[in-house]
C-alpha cells in the first residue's frame, strides 16, 4: 500500500475524532421529535395505498407528531375512496386532497402550500416504510446545518411497463446502472 493510502487509513479516524471534538452537537434532554408530515402524491395507486398508509401509521415515531397528507393527482381507480376511508378512520392524522391531474411536480407544489410541519417526508405510494425509518430520518434534522436527509429506497415490482421503468430509473439514479 502506498504512503498516501496508509495516511488516508490512519488520517480518516483522526479527522473523525477531531471533528467530533470540535464540532459536536450540544447534549439534548430527550429524543428529537419534530412535527412531521408524510406527503404522499399518488395517481391511481389504490393497490399500494393501504400498505403504504399502514407502514406510516405503524412507524416507531410519536403518533401525535406524524401526520399524513395524501395528494390524489386525478386518480380514477378508487384511490380517492380508499384514502377518504383512511382519513375518516384517522381524522387527526390523515388528510386527503383531491386534485385535477397535473403531474407529480405540480402536486408536490400544492403540498408545500398546504403543510406547516417542521419537517416534510416526501414518500411515494409504492414504498413501505420500515418502522424505524421516520425516526432515523428525523434525527439528523436536529443539526441546523442539515436541510435534507435521504434513505435507501427499495422499489416494489410494478405491474405495468411504466411502474417497472420507475425501478430502472431509480437504479440508474442511485448509481447502480451498469455502464
Amino acid at each position: 500500500m502506498s504512503r498516501l493510502g496508509t495516511l488516508g487509513i490512519a488520517g480518516y479516524p483522526l479527522w473523525l475524532a477531531l471533528r467530533a471534538h470540535f464540532w459536536s452537537r450540544p447534549p439534548r434532554s430527550g429524543p428529537f421529535a419534530p412535527a412531521i408530515t408524510a406527503v404522499i402524491p399518488v395517481h391511481n395507486g389504490v393497490r399500494f395505498l393501504s400498505a403504504k398508509l399502514a407502514s406510516v401509521l405503524n412507524s416507531d415515531y410519536p403518533p401525535d407528531k406524524l401526520n399524513i397528507l395524501i395528494l390524489s393527482d386525478g386518480s380514477d381507480d378508487g384511490t380517492d375512496d380508499l384514502a377518504a376511508d383512511f382519513a375518516s378512520q384517522f381524522p387527526d392524522r390523515i388528510r386527503l386532497l383531491r386534485l385535477a391531474r397535473a403531474g407529480k411536480a405540480a402536486t408536490l407544489n400544492v403540498a408545500l402550500a398546504e403543510v406547516n410541519s417542521d419537517v416534510l417526508l416526501f414518500t411515494d405510494v409504492r414504498q413501505r416504510l420500515d418502522p424505524a425509518c421516520v425516526r432515523y430520518l428525523a434525527e439528523p434534522m436536529h443539526d441546523p446545518q442539515v436541510g435534507v436527509v435521504s434513505g435507501d429506497l427499495l422499489i416494489l415490482a410494478g405491474e405495468s411497463a411504466e411502474e417497472s421503468n420507475v425501478g430502472l430509473y431509480r437504479r440508474y439514479e442511485a448509481g447502480f446502472a451498469k455502464t
